[in-house]
């Protein structure tokens, strides 16, 4: 296995929209579409809801998943 390469999956938080839409916060390891959906509607995550879609606050996803 060659470890030289750079680990293509890994997303670099820094480049990441500030609003981020429920199939991004999934690819971020979050959870499920209907997890974080959920979460929105509850007010677990600071989201807003944009007509049928939601938005997700970047900063406050990271806090949610303790990487910030």
């Amino acid at each position: 296995m060659n470890t030289s390469q750079p680990n293509q999956n890994v997303i670099d938080i820094k480049t990441l929209p500030h609003l981020l839409d429920i199939k991004a916060a999934v690819a971020l390891g979050v959870g499920t579409e209907r997890t974080i959906r959920r979460m929105c509607e509850r007010g677990e995550l600071k989201a807003v809801k944009a007509g049928r879609q939601w938005r997700i606050n970047r900063d406050a996803l990271l806090e949610q998943m303790r990487l910030a």
